[in-house]
């Protein structure tokens, strides 16, 4: 649908009041000089009507044996310049101007008067009477004289108001046309700044803010003009200042390790942060606008929404997830407000709590590990040493074979003593790295000397085969540890008449490492938590061999310090191979030293 504009619509406005107030002050003019006019007529007529029965009473005293009064009537009528009419007491005309000389020339207005065919002319008469004869002594062909009646036309007075109203309308059209090109100036002044506003007003509702009105005037056009375009900049300001707001928030939101889920007074989700997806494994696009109990998230967190939005109260639980096993979160969830106190949502915050869960547990298990550890060779040496104190240090074969199983089990504290001390400087920050570019197979021959005489009495077979030139860029007395823990544990796992191989390789700007044994083996589900403290695949034989758990554990994190990784690959009764990896030489400056002090 069309529709008119402010312009146009002043112009008509402004050519309405013109026209109207111009025809009626026109109308008004017209009439009022027509009808002065035809009073002025009548008038002159009033003045006119004692010269003409003067001068019909003198003619019929001058003339006695007169028949008609035509002449005199006629007389009259030139020099009146109206006709005149003479009737006798029952009305009967006995002279009237009408009936002279129709060729003598007359004016036009007394010429129409005078022809009885003219019925425009003789419907606008305008006549004035007077009683001449009142004694009755006026006698003409024995009648007497009762009145005289002088009349005259109104045409001219008509024919001139409408030549007037015809000059009237002639300039009020002009006029209109004039008026017309001055209103279109006039409201495109007014229109054309507020059509400006309207489409500015437009390209703001559609984000566009960059928009300003000219202003052309110190009206109050211009007044609005000016305010509008101040409103355009405050409004450009606080869009400005309200972006950044929400950018803040939502990097803030996107970034927070706490998931975040927002909803509506009724429910429906309108916020879901990425913490959020990664905990319910689940986007954000296909969950926000939809109730939360339609979108298949967890029911407890549902019910603690509707709980809040029904109840106002704050609500915490701890819920599992159970999508992802094991996963345990922390919920709160409280209701939203407005400025007045009107309930406008629901906000839940979500915590993962599965790994300080975990780290607890762990913890727990470390301290009852390490008292069952120690527990057990402090009890076979008290037990030993009562036993000795019983008398069995008189028996020669007993004190030997008790005093060995002391030592045995004094190396195996030892063992565990030094290792918890390792640990504990890993977990505490002081070990450090003190790293440079050494040759690998001088590490791996420290390593294997280490461990030959145990695997010499297990009949074990150990082959190296790391070419010199292979160097890593490492803290040699730590890639040692490495390499004595897991050469250890191959030969206390490897039967005897089995092998131990160590080699070496290159990838890149990385070394490789392999230990290779043809022990055991490691069951596949035991696989990824071989490097866990205190882990044992088989509890008794480790304990039994001396182990202590804690091996692989410090492995996993020395290489770890070192900026590579540790692998394991194994078959039951076929051996394992661990493999780690060490840079070969000394990297950038943004990962030198990585979980060490400075050279």
């Amino acid at each position: 649908m069309n529709r008119i504009g402010i312009r146009w619509k002043l112009t008509a406005t402004y050519l309405t009041v013109i026209f109207v107030s111009m025809t009626v002050v026109g109308l008004y003019l017209s009439y009022s000089m027509e009808k002065q006019t035809v009073a002025e007529l009548h008038e002159r007529l009033a003045s006119h009507i004692g010269l003409a029965t003067e001068l019909v009473g003198a003619y019929t005293a001058s003339h006695p044996g007169q028949t008609s009064l035509d002449p005199v009537c006629n007389d009259v009528a030139n020099k009146v310049k109206a006709r005149v009419i003479a009737r006798d007491t029952e009305g009967k005309v006995i002279g009237d101007s009408s009936r002279s000389n129709m060729d003598e020339p007359l004016p036009p207005a007394e010429k129409k008067l005078r022809d009885p065919a003219c019925k425009i002319c003789h419907s606008e008469v305008r006549s004035v009477s007077s009683h001449v004869v009142e004694n009755g002594d006026v006698l003409v062909a024995g009648r007497k004289v009762a009145t005289i009646e002088v009349s005259a036309s109104t045409f001219g007075a008509k024919h001139t108001s409408g030549r007037t109203r015809r000059i009237i309308l002639t300039g009020l059209i002009i006029t209109t046309l004039l008026a017309g090109a001055i209103s279109q100036r006039l409201a495109a002044s007014i229109a054309n700044p507020i059509s400006k506003m309207n489409r500015m007003a437009k390209e703001i509702a559609s984000g566009n803010l960059d928009q300003q009105v000219s202003i052309d005037s110190n009206d109050e056009v211009g007044q609005f003009a000016q305010s509008f375009n101040m409103m355009a900049q405050r409004l450009h300001e606080m869009m400005d200042a309200v972006a950044g707001e929400k950018d803040k928030m939502a990097t803030i939101l996107a970034t927070m390790a706490d998931g975040v889920v927002v909803t509506d007074q009724r429910g429906c989700i309108v916020l879901f942060n990425k913490a959020a997806e990664r905990m319910f494994l689940i986007s954000a696009k296909d969950i926000v606008g939809r109730s939360i109990e339609d979108t298949g998230l967890n029911s407890e967190v549902a019910a603690m929404v509707r709980e809040t939005l029904e109840d106002g109260e704050l609500v915490r639980r701890q819920i599992g997830v159970s999508e992802e096993p094991g996963m345990i979160l922390s919920a709160h969830c409280t209701r939203i407000k407005d400025a007045n106190g009107n309930k406008r949502g629901a906000v839940v915050a979500l915590r993962d709590m599965t790994e300080r869960l975990h780290q607890e547990k762990a913890q727990l298990d470390f301290v009852a590990n390490v008292s069952h550890e120690l527990r057990t060779p402090i009890t076979a040496v008290r037990v030993t040493a009562e036993a000795l104190r019983s008398g069995a240090k008189n028996n020669p074969e007993l004190l030997d074979k008790f005093l060995m199983s002391m030592v045995k089990e004094s190396e195996r504290l030892s063992q565990l003593i030094d290792d918890l001390l390792e640990i504990a400087k890993q977990d505490a920050g002081r070990r450090f790295t003190r790293r440079s570019e050494v040759s690998l197979s001088e590490v791996v021959e420290h390593a294997v000397a280490h461990v030959k005489p145990k695997a010499d009495d297990q009949k074990l077979a150990v082959h190296v085969n790391v070419p010199r030139d292979i160097t890593g860029y490492v803290d040699p007395e730590q890639i040692e540890q490495v390499l004595i823990n897991l050469l250890d544990n191959a030969v206390k796992y490897t039967p005897p008449g089995g092998s131990v191989e160590v080699t070496a390789s290159v990838d890149g700007g990385w070394a490789a490492v392999s230990v290779t044994d043809t022990g055991i083996g490691i069951p596949k589900k035991e696989i990824r938590r071989v490097f866990e403290r205190f882990y044992r695949v088989d509890k008794a034989r480790s304990r039994d061999l001396g182990g202590t758990g804690l091996g692989l554990s410090i492995v996993k994190d020395i290489v770890t310090a070192h900026g590579g990784t540790v692998t394991v690959r194994s078959e039951i009764d076929k051996g394992s191979v661990f493999t780690f990896t060490v840079p070969r030489s000394k990297p950038d400056a943004s990962s030198e030293n990585k979980g060490g002090e400075p050279e």
